[in-house]
């Protein structure tokens, strides 16, 4: 699903790291527009900045030049404030390992985001029950972490990321420590929530298979993006 409209451009990407007496250049000069509605991969040797670029295409990190637009707005002119409250409301993050606070519920873990947005508790259990739904964790939700499978978590970590209904999904090999079947069984769901939603996925990871899958596929490779 593509409707064209940008959500995220990143221009002239720089990131160095000081090492010894040096800088380890990690991104090069990184340029990629993702519309509305796509889905695409990201791949590259371990090492190679994928990481790197997700947090910086989040506002996690600030690159050492050049430009990330959400929706048009440049979040590295913000204050840190002002790019929190756009990242809590405009992008989704989904890691390899869940993430989830073990000392609360399904429920509760998804309902999080929401609650740091100020939102009122009811109102925040509505949506987040509604997205367990869609993950297939209803019945699931007053379960804490610790009474789920692995898959159950990992779908929970895909629901927090989506209650905010946010402008773009980040996932950071979202199935890189589930065993192949789950895996499948969660790119499943991934795409089913971006063809039922429309949501935009940027993801990160090694599975050929989910890659392949994705709308686009590109390359880091020696600092830069290509199209595979």
């Amino acid at each position: 699903m593509n409707n064209g409209a940008k959500i995220i451009t990143a221009k002239e990407l720089h990131k160095y790291y000081p090492s010894g007496d040096r800088e380890l250049k990690i991104l090069t000069g990184v340029d990629l527009a993702v519309d509305a509605g796509e889905t695409v991969a990201v791949t590259g040797e371990s090492g190679a900045g994928k990481t790197t670029l997700l947090n910086l295409l989040g506002g996690l990190d600030k690159p050492t030049s050049g430009r990330v637009e959400i929706e048009g707005v440049d979040i590295f002119e913000l204050g840190d404030a002002a790019r929190t409250r756009v990242r809590n409301r405009k992008v989704g993050f989904v890691f390899q390992f869940h993430h989830l606070l073990p000392e609360f519920t399904a429920l509760e873990n998804v309902m999080l985001p929401l609650l740091v947005s100020r939102v009122s508790p009811g109102d925040a259990e509505k949506k987040a029950r509604k997205y367990l739904d869609h993950v297939g964790l209803a019945d699931r939700a007053t379960h804490r972490p610790a009474k789920l499978s692995g898959g159950e978590r990992q779908r929970a970590a895909v629901a927090r990321a989506l209650v905010a209904e946010p402008a773009a999904v980040l996932a950071d090999e979202p199935s890189g420590n589930l065993d192949e079947r789950t895996a499948e069984r969660l790119h499943d769901l991934l795409f089913e929530l971006n063809d039922q939603l429309g949501q935009t996925f940027v993801i990160v990871t090694h599975n050929r298979e989910l890659a392949a899958r994705c709308g686009r596929t590109l390359l880091l490779e020696h600092g830069v993006l290509e199209k595979v």
